[in-house]
């Protein structure tokens, strides 16, 4: 399956942050996005073998050596209600520009450098402090970060279950991919209630878990790929009670979003995560606008520009 990304590049090369790359560093340059690329490389295809690798996996603590990379886009971003609209009678220019660009991107495509991030960011900014509306549920890490924000796509959070991924009811595999009747029944549900994680299993729906906070390891070698989703083994421990629970599912992963076949080893699991209710406003309504944010602030943290591509025609590298 083919998605549209944003990302923006980290500087840990130029900051002197990685391991020795396996070409000599006379060879390595910038591609206009950031991205560390060997001298003479069209694309990323005619880059040596090894330092795709080392770039992918081994140069430093960033996947992909960017230091955000998510599925996100901003279709039909001006239905989004009071917030849409607002957006696009002009009081909000920068924001509204990073937003239309990221309707029509395909190829590797600059949405925003560092100078229109730190603008379309002081209008978000604004647009939360306009717009109070209820109250939602966020997911945080251990830093405190947002994981996931808003858990609840109504003005109040949602009473009982409210499930974080869904599992969907047909149980048939798809018989292009391994997805046995052994792992199926180990299918388990994230979600909440209230401010507790709850895990339970599929399809019986029963609580085998219940915790205030989790940790969470995924192996993303063990998967299953299931119609055009694709769901890892994934072992949730309370940190509380040290009760463990395995089994196969999308986890708590940044963003919230399903994944689809061939994106979940891109995927970002943080370890120990909890949740709190917070306000909720306006622009939680669009959803392109809850994740936002981490973006415009590391395109001004790194001085690299917010890139979209789409992934059926691009890896987001300089073409």
């Amino acid at each position: 399956m083919s998605e549209s990304y944003v990302y923006v590049a980290c500087t840990c090369f130029r900051d002197g942050l990685t391991t020795e790359p396996p070409v000599p560093r006379s060879k390595i340059v910038f591609d206009k996005y950031g991205n560390v690329m060997q001298r003479r490389s069209e694309t990323p295809e005619d880059d040596s073998r090894k330092l795709w690798k080392w770039r992918r996996k081994h140069a430093c603590a960033h996947r992909y050596m960017r230091i955000v990379e998510e599925i996100w886009s901003a279709p039909h971003w001006r239905e989004g209600g009071e917030a849409g609209a607002l957006i696009a009678s002009g009081r909000f220019p920068h924001l509204a520009l990073v937003l239309d660009r990221s309707e029509v991107c395909s190829r590797a495509t600059i949405l925003a450098y560092p100078e229109l991030a730190a603008l379309a960011l002081s209008e978000l900014d604004e647009l939360h402090r306009i717009s109070p509306q209820g109250t939602t549920r966020i997911v945080l890490d251990e830093d405190g970060n947002t994981v996931i924000r808003p858990v609840d796509y109504a003005h109040l959070p949602s009473p009982g279950f409210s499930s974080l991924n869904d599992v969907y009811e047909n149980r048939e595999p798809d018989i292009r991919w391994d997805s046995s009747e052994e792992k199926l029944n180990q299918l388990i549900e994230v979600g909440f209630d209230g401010t507790e994680f709850i895990i339970r299993n599929h399809p019986g729906h029963e609580e085998i878990l219940r915790s205030s906070a989790l940790r969470q390891q995924a192996d993303l070698s063990d998967l299953i790929r299931w119609s055009i989703w694709e769901y890892a083994r994934v072992t949730f421990e309370d940190t509380n009670s040290g009760m463990r629970v395995t089994g196969y599912t999308q986890g708590i992963r940044r963003g919230g979003y399903n994944v689809t076949i061939g994106q979940m080893e891109r995927q970002a699991f943080p370890g120990r995560v909890t949740a709190t209710e917070v306000p909720r406003v306006w622009t939680d309504d669009i959803w392109a606008l809850s994740g936002i944010r981490s973006f415009l602030a590391a395109s001004i943290l790194t001085g690299n520009p917010l890139v979209g591509y789409h992934s059926n025609s691009s890896l987001g590298f300089e073409q």
